[in-house]
C-alpha cells in the first residue's frame, strides 16, 4: 500500500492515481474531457454597460444554476470593482439552450442601511451618519419544492472593509423570491433574519417577512425550504452564530449528493467531507480528504445520468490561481479517478480589484432533486477571474478519448447549434463566439473573434495514434491582427505541426520550428487541407487542395516530438493570457488591461467538415 493510500483509506472521498495537475498550464496538462462546450454568459464591460447588464460592474462571482420550465436559470452576485465592497446586488440570467442568454436582471437589489444595529467586528469603520450598502453573499441559490415551485435566495451581509467577510455570521439575513412559470418574480421577502447578530424583524427593514405575504402557496414553499435540513446546512457560514438553527459545526460552500448506499455526502472547501445518514439532522465531523487536493475554491459533486458520480474542482493548493477546472468520476460516490480537464482556457483578468483570484472557479451544477437538464448531461456554471460568468456543457458518459475514426460534414446537420457536434470541444466567448452559420445554403462551423483579450476555439478529439491522416475543409473569411491557426496536439498540448492563415495573406505551416510560406490564401475560399503524420519518423506530409485541384504537397519535420496525437485545435489567435503564476490579483497590483472594452479587427474561420483515419494506434 502506498503512502497516499495509507493516509486516505478512511476518508469519505478518495481520489485515486498519482497524476498531479501541472498548474503552469491552464488545463493542468490533463487530457481534455471529450465534447465539453463552454459558453460565456456575462462578459464584464465597464465602458459599455449596455453590452453587459446595464451597470458595467467588473466583479461577478458565485454562480448558481438550475433548470426549470424548459430554461436554464443562472444566479450570480455582482459588485462594482472588488470583492466585499461597493453597491452589491444579485442578478439572474435565463436561457433555453445554455448557449444564448438574455441580459441579466437584478433580482436582489442594493440594500442600504445604517450602522445602528450592527454588532460585528470593525464597526468603527462604518459611517457614523448616513447609510452604507450591504454586501451580497450566497451559498444557497435555488430551491425547487416538491410541488414544482421555484424559489431563489440570497444573503445580505456586512463588510466594514474588504477583509471582513460578509459570511462571518454578523450579516443581516436571507431573502427570497418566487420565480413564476412565466419567469416574472414575486416581491422580495426576508425568509430568515440573523437575529443573533442584531437583525430581527424590527431592525431589518426594507423587505417584509415572508409570512406577511398574502400568497399561501408561496409561504408553504418557504416553510418547506426552512424544514429542509440538508439544504439549509449550506447557510451555516453566513449564520453560524445561530445555535438553534445549527447545533453542529459546518463549513464553507457545502455541496451534497447521495451515494450508492443512500447516504448524503457533503463536500466543503479545502477538501473537507462530511456524511449524514438521517437527512441532515446530524453530520459526521468534517474530515479533510488528503487526496482531494484543493484550496479555497468550491467543490461540486453529483450523480450523473449514467449512474456514476463526478466531482468538479480546482486540483491545486494555489488559491490565487484557480486552474485547471477538472473533473474526476467514479462508481460509488467515494472513490474517484480519471482526472480530466473540464476547461482548458483562461483569459486574462482585464480589471483589477481586491481578491480577484484568477481562473475558472466557484462552480455549481444542478442540485440533486431539482429538475435535471433534458439531455442528461452535466451543466456547470462558474466565474472566471471573478469577472466573467461561464457555463460548460459536459457530455455523459465522461471520457477523454475518441474511440473510432470518423468523417463529419457539417452541411448535413439539422439542429443548427454547436451542441449537435458531439465530439467537438467548444470555447465560445461572447466577443469571440463559436456558432453554426450558413454559407451558400450549407451549415458550417463559424469561429469569429473581435475580443482583444480572448479567442474562439474549436477542438476535435481523434483516436490516439502514432500515425494517421486528417482532412479538414476550412475557409479564412476574415483575418484580423493575429494569425488564425490549426494544429495537431498530443494529450498534453504539445503541437508537432501548425497551419496558419496570416493577416498578410499568406498560408504557412510550421515544421522543424520554422514557419514555411505555402501560398497566398484567398479570403472567402474553401481549402481542403490534409495532414498525414507519423510520430515515429517525426514527420508529416501537408497537402492543400482547392476545388479538387492540388495546390501544394510537401513533407516537413515535426516542430516538436510527440509519442502520439489525439486532438486537433482550430483557434482565431494564439494564446492571449498575460498572467502567469507570478501574477497575483488579490492586492490590486495587476492594473486594468488597456482597451479591453474596444473590439479588435474581426477574424473569422469557417469549418465545413473533418475526417480522421488511424494508421497506427497508440501502443501498437
Amino acid at each position: 500500500m502506498t503512502y497516499q493510500e495509507r493516509q486516505t483509506i478512511r476518508d469519505p472521498i478518495r481520489i485515486t492515481g498519482t497524476a498531479k495537475a501541472d498548474i503552469r498550464r491552464y488545463d493542468g496538462g490533463l487530457r481534455h474531457l471529450r465534447g465539453a462546450k463552454s459558453y460565456q454568459v456575462v462578459r464584464a464591460c465597464r465602458a459599455r454597460p449596455d453590452l453587459q447588464e446595464g451597470f458595467g460592474f467588473t466583479y461577478n462571482h458565485a454562480a448558481m444554476l438550475a433548470y426549470w420550465q424548459g430554461h436554464f436559470l443562472l444566479e450570480y452576485l455582482s459588485n462594482p470593482v472588488s470583492e466585499h465592497t461597493g453597491e452589491s446586488h444579485t442578478l439572474l440570467a435565463r436561457s433555453r439552450d445554455g448557449i444564448h442568454w438574455n441580459q441579466p436582471e437584478v433580482i436582489f437589489p442594493q440594500y442600504w442601511l445604517t450602522a445602528e444595529h450592527y454588532q460585528g467586528p470593525k464597526k468603527e469603520l462604518l459611517p457614523k451618519e448616513g447609510k452604507f450598502c450591504a454586501v451580497m453573499h450566497q451559498r444557497c441559490g435555488f430551491y425547487q419544492t416538491k410541488g414544482g415551485k421555484m424559489l431563489i435566495t440570497g444573503f445580505y451581509g456586512i463588510s466594514p472593509e474588504p477583509h471582513t467577510a460578509p459570511n462571518n455570521g454578523w450579516g443581516i439575513g436571507r431573502v427570497v423570491r418566487e420565480i413564476y412559470p412565466d419567469f416574472t418574480l414575486s416581491p422580495v421577502y426576508f425568509i430568515y433574519y440573523n437575529a443573533v447578530a442584531g437583525y430581527d424583524r424590527g431592525a431589518a427593514d426594507g423587505f417584509p417577512y415572508f409570512e406577511e405575504s398574502g400568497d399561501e402557496d408561496f409561504k408553504a414553499a418557504c416553510r418547506e425550504l426552512l424544514a429542509d435540513k440538508v439544504m439549509i446546512q449550506q447557510w451555516w457560514e453566513e449564520q453560524r452564530l445561530d445555535k438553534e438553527l445549527f447545533t453542529q459545526h459546518g463549513g464553507q460552500a457545502l455541496c451534497t449528493y447521495t451515494d450508492w448506499a443512500g447516504k448524503i455526502v457533503g463536500v466543503y472547501k479545502h477538501g473537507l467531507c462530511t456524511v449524514t445518514e438521517d437527512g441532515g439532522e446530524s453530520w459526521t465531523k468534517p474530515v479533510r480528504c488528503l487526496s482531494l487536493e484543493t484550496s479555497t475554491g468550491k467543490v461540486w459533486g453529483q450523480r450523473t445520468s449514467d449512474g456514476r458520480y463526478a466531482l468538479v474542482y480546482n486540483p491545486s493548493s494555489d488559491s490565487m490561481h484557480r486552474w485547471p477546472l477538472a473533473v474526476v468520476s467514479g462508481e460509488d460516490g467515494h472513490l474517484f479517478g480519471d482526472m480530466l480537464a473540464l476547461t482548458d482556457e483562461v483569459a486574462p483578468c482585464r480589471y483589477q480589484g481586491f481578491a480577484k483570484n484568477f481562473g475558472p472557479q466557484y462552480m455549481r451544477g444542478i442540485v440533486e432533486g431539482f429538475s435535471q437538464s433534458p439531455d442528461g448531461d452535466m451543466w456547470i456554471a462558474y466565474s472566471v477571474n471573478k469577472e466573467d460568468i461561464w457555463i460548460t456543457h459536459a457530455p455523459v458518459p465522461l471520457t477523454g478519448v475518441q474511440q473510432g475514426d470518423f468523417s463529419e460534414d457539417f452541411s448535413k446537420l439539422e439542429k443548427g447549434e454547436t451542441d449537435e457536434i458531439e465530439g467537438w470541444n467548444i470555447y465560445s466567448p461572447l466577443w469571440a463566439p463559436v456558432r453554426y452559420a450558413k454559407r451558400d445554403g450549407k451549415t458550417v462551423l463559424s469561429l469569429s473573434d473581435t475580443d482583444p483579450y480572448d479567442r474562439a476555439k474549436a477542438e476535435r478529439a481523434i483516436p490516439e495514434a502514432q500515425a494517421g491522416s486528417l482532412t479538414f475543409r476550412v475557409m479564412a473569411e476574415a483575418v484580423g491582427g493575429a494569425p488564425m491557426y490549426i494544429e495537431l496536439q498530443d494529450r498534453r498540448g504539445a503541437a508537432p505541426m501548425r497551419i496558419t492563415f496570416s493577416s498578410d495573406g499568406m498560408l504557412r505551416v510550421k515544421g522543424n520550428g520554422v514557419y514555411h510560406d505555402i501560398f497566398p490564401h484567398a479570403l472567402g475560399t474553401w481549402y481542403d487541407l490534409r495532414v498525414e503524420y507519423d510520430c515515429v519518423s517525426a514527420r508529416y506530409i501537408f497537402t492543400a487542395q482547392r476545388e479538387g485541384e492540388t495546390l501544394f504537397q510537401k513533407e516537413f519535420p515535426f516542430s516538436q516530438s510527440v509519442e502520439t496525437v489525439e486532438r486537433v485545435l482550430f483557434a482565431t489567435k494564439d494564446s492571449v493570457n498575460r498572467q502567469d503564476l507570478e501574477a497575483n490579483g488579490k492586492f490590486c497590483t495587476i492594473g486594468d488591461l488597456p482597451d479591453s472594452d474596444t473590439p479588435s479587427p474581426l477574424s473569422r474561420m469557417l469549418i465545413g467538415g473533418m475526417s480522421a483515419e488511424t494508421k497506427v494506434r497508440a501502443g501498437e
